[in-house]
């Protein structure tokens, strides 16, 4: 019985663009990966499966520098990629995890996989990922391969065909589910790499442990609360969920040129209270000194595939002044109005109780209209502009 574990990785991150090959203590987050994952004594063969894209030769090329074997699937049909992953390479059994998790526990995963195997009878798939008591980070799921085909061949929806295993775990009915649980809830702890803060707490994890051949998840445990300060850095960080096709992320250093194809743009500049086109250094200037600014959060509105808009807070004097854009390509669609209300959730979620404050032009309607329909207040208005305030504490 052949066991195979598969690493979804690919070079497009909307939150942390080309995070798998960041490099943490001399090694690139997909080595890490590559290196707990070889310590797994019921593994029998490790697979990297990336996009035909060719942005993607660059985790090809870095596969053969590991000499790890890798395959080349659909971008967004990921259940596929696993699909013929698993076919081509003789899985009997497939193991589940991905290129983000650079602190995974060898271990736990040698555990979850020891679990399967020996109740493959009465399983059709284990995993922590369900009803979680693990650090996020250490995801590990564990399915037969009839379990992962019936999958491929019978779901539909592109939820489950980007997310590989919700068709098994929904349909507890048709499958067989066990959920793998730690005696201590651990559920709280985030080690995974979606955003410049989990970078941060993942390097100093590796800074400390630096000197140690391998290190697990007790080894972090005890680290983190004795260095509470050090848990507190990608505390406030949203999880993406399953079920939710938008969220917002923070904009970090790799979404600068984005940025600046997205304020440079005819309607952007039309809109703005400065209407001329904004010369490129000047706008590296700007971005990177915002981006350090304590005073100022931007965000991008984002799902699994894409970069829609932006979103930003700034303090000034005494006001808060929020202000947004959406790319050319996705305006008229609503996403003014979800930018605004998942950033107002996020704002209010974290207690900042706070009056924002929002600038338009008279001749842009359609803003004018979100910030209504957001119960915005219009508290001035001349000739040509108009001035709207919320209070996030009421």
């Amino acid at each position: 019985m052949k066991v195979v574990c598969i690493v979804q990785a690919r070079i497009s991150s909307t939150r942390f663009p080309g995070k798998v090959l960041k490099e943490i203590c001399g090694k690139t987050v997909l080595e890490h990966d590559v290196d707990r994952l070889r310590r797994i004594k019921n593994v029998d063969e490790i697979v990297i499966a990336t996009t035909t894209l060719e942005k993607d030769n660059v985790i090809v090329k870095e596969c053969e520098k590991l000499k790890v074997k890798c395959f080349r699937g659909s971008e967004d049909d990921v259940l596929s990629r696993y699909y013929y992953a698993s076919k081509e390479n003789s899985a009997d059994v497939v193991v589940r995890v991905t290129s983000d998790c650079p602190l995974i526990d060898s271990e736990v995963t040698e555990s979850i996989i020891q679990c399967y195997m020996e109740n493959r009878e009465k399983y059709d798939y284990v995993s922590n990922t369900i009803d979680r008591t693990y650090p996020r980070g250490l995801d590990t799921e564990v399915f037969s391969f009839c379990a992962l085909e019936k999958a491929f061949n019978e779901s539909t929806s592109q939820r489950d065909r980007e997310h590989v295993t919700p068709y098994i775990w929904d349909n507890d009915n048709i499958f067989n589910i066990f959920q793998y649980k730690n005696k201590i809830d651990y559920s709280d702890l985030r080690w995974t790499l979606d955003t410049e803060e989990d970078f941060k707490l993942i390097s100093i994890i590796y800074e400390q442990f630096e000197d140690r051949d391998y290190f697990g998840m007790n080894e972090i445990v005890k680290f983190l609360e004795k260095n509470p300060e050090v848990k507190e850095i990608n505390k406030y960080i949203e999880q993406k969920k399953v079920d939710d096709s938008l969220f917002l992320i923070p904009a970090g250093e790799g979404h600068c040129d984005l940025i600046y194809e997205w304020v440079n743009e005819d309607e952007v500049r039309k809109n703005s209270f400065n209407n001329s086109e904004i010369p490129y250094e000047e706008h590296v200037n700007w971005y990177f000194k915002k981006l350090k600014d304590p005073d100022c959060f931007i965000y991008l509105l984002a799902d699994s595939n894409k970069n829609i808009g932006i979103v930003r807070v700034e303090k000034k004097g005494n006001e808060n002044v929020v202000s947004y854009s959406i790319s050319k390509q996705f305006r008229g669609k609503g996403y003014g109005y979800k930018i605004l209300e998942k950033l107002q959730d996020k704002l209010m979620k974290e207690n900042k109780n706070i009056i924002l404050t929002a600038y338009v032009k008279k001749e842009n309607i359609y803003s004018v209209k979100i910030f209504e329909k957001l119960h915005y207040n219009l508290v001035e208005n001349d000739d040509y502009n108009m001035k709207f305030e919320k209070n996030l504490s009421r």
